[in-house]
């Protein structure tokens, strides 16, 4: 197909994070959707990220967001994934995506999720992470089509104190993946433990 999957080329850049921290993390500080780049500002490629602030449970604020930037998915990313990994016809296939619920050929779930899961890579500032909790499953809200763009939202839910080790918080938050029109095409919950400023880092075991 001539490009390796979720190539970084296909990259729109998100904003420098701001200065502070936790202005990151208020809701007052929210980039809005709306403010996203049109169509013809896509240039297809990627600046390497720069070193931002470590995330630490203490710089977490419950009921604020962050966003990645934008993901373009073009027609052979989706079949050239679903060709290896999920190959019904309506992920490979025009006419038989016509003929499906999808109308036009689409990603594949795991596809989805896996550029889900890179986009949370892309947000700003390395969240302090010890270890995933697992969570609720994920809903996969519409179809995500070729040539689409996509962008991911992170809210975080709850945070507390964790009773057996002190050195962590268990971070509870939720992920929803959008498309330029502003559909959501896929969201998912979970937990994590997640390091305090000063901690010694060690396994969560």
């Amino acid at each position: 197909m001539g490009h390796g999957l979720l190539d970084q080329r296909r990259w729109w850049p998100r904003a420098p994070p701001r200065p502070e921290l936790r202005q990151l993390h208020r809701a007052g500080d929210r980039r809005r959707r709306d403010d996203r780049p049109p169509a013809e500002e896509l240039s297809g490629t990627t600046a390497l990220r720069s070193p931002e602030p470590t995330i630490f449970f203490e710089d977490i604020e419950v009921g604020s967001t962050v966003q990645s930037g934008w993901y373009e998915v073009p027609r052979d990313e989706v079949i050239e994934f679903a060709a290896r990994w999920d190959p019904y016809p309506h992920h490979l296939d025009d006419d038989a995506a016509a003929n499906s619920v999808f109308g036009r050929v689409a990603a594949c779930a795991s596809h989805t999720f896996s550029i889900s899961t890179r986009l949370t890579h892309d947000l700003p500032g390395t969240i302090a992470m010890a270890a995933g909790l697992g969570g609720d499953g994920f809903d996969l809200a519409a179809p995500l089509y070729a040539d689409s763009r996509v962008q991911l939202t992170r809210r975080y839910l709850a945070a507390r104190e964790s009773k057996s080790r002190p050195d962590i918080g268990i971070v509870t938050l939720e992920d929803t993946l959008r498309d330029q029109d502003d559909t959501v095409v896929f969201r998912t919950s979970g937990s994590m433990f997640v390091s305090k400023r000063g901690a010694e880092p060690r396994s969560p075991s």
